[in-house]
């Protein structure tokens, strides 16, 4: 016996019509949402709870989360949301870096935007923009291997940031200490050449004052070459020689290391 379940209301569905053709063994009814609208549903559907309306039910209460605070388009929510996604290991957004040195978010600030907010605005946020249209402030961790808390977060610059990261070059030049980000806006270097003129081993007279017109070369054995000059003498591909250079392999071991060989399935 086929149970009927016409005329019967589950969640905002009321049931008004079993259909007289069964698909994959299951009965289908006619629903009317409370909405209006009809759908066709199978009835385990309905029964089962899992199905509570024609899609509006879900549609509300997202509507409902998006305006409870106003502020979803906001600079500070997208911050609040980045640091959710960045911090979460499961989420392919998670940053590598915090996977290996497991930064989280605190528990108060992941399950409460409200509450992230009234800290944020009670401790100098501003929903301010810079000339480029980038938001003027940036949240900040004082300890850089420290997690997302009241305790060690703050909102700073986007170029005091820049000053606190697991990433800065200090550098001593002619009894001067800071970074080498800093250097280079000082002495209007361009950061990425000198950058790399240090990771080959230029002395920091020589990567500061050498002229910018030999761009992106590589000094072996005496001789300056570019990527490319690799490439054909290590019968190298130029993505292998930029990987490489990426992973920040020395040029001798850049020279020598012959590339690895692909094993073909048998």
């Amino acid at each position: 016996m086929i149970k009927d379940y016409v005329g019967q209301k589950f969640g905002r569905l009321t049931i008004i019509e079993r259909l007289p053709k069964y698909k994959n063994g299951y009965t289908y009814y006619k629903c009317k949402c409370d909405c209006g609208n009809i759908i066709i549903l199978y009835s385990g559907a309905f029964v089962s709870g899992k199905t509570k309306s024609c899609g509006c039910y879900n549609k509300e209460i997202v509507r409902k989360r998006m305006t409870k605070h106003g502020m979803r388009n906001t600079q500070l929510y997208r911050t609040w949301a980045g640091i959710k996604d960045r911090t979460t290991p499961n989420n392919n957004n998670c940053k590598i870096n915090y996977k290996k040195f497991g930064v989280k978010m605190c528990d108060e600030w992941k399950n409460s935007f409200e509450t992230f907010k009234e800290w944020a605005l009670s401790n100098g946020y501003k929903e301010e923009k810079l000339p480029n249209g980038k938001n003027k402030w940036t949240i900040d961790r004082i300890d850089t291997y420290g997690d997302y808390t009241p305790d060690n977060c703050r909102w700073v610059t986007n170029l005091e940031q820049m000053n606190n990261t697991t990433t800065n070059h200090y550098i001593t030049y002619k009894g001067k200490t800071q970074t080498l980000a800093n250097w280079c806006r000082e002495l209007n270097l361009n950061y990425g050449l000198v950058n790399q003129r240090l990771w080959m081993g230029f002395d920091v007279d020589r990567a500061f004052n050498e002229s910018p017109d030999k761009k992106r070369y590589f000094e072996y054995n005496g001789e300056l070459l570019t990527k490319y000059d690799i490439a054909k003498r290590t019968s190298l591909t130029i993505n292998n020689v930029e990987n490489r250079i990426f992973r920040g392999w020395s040029i001798e071991r850049i020279m020598t290391q012959p590339a690895r060989k692909i094993k073909k399935e048998q």
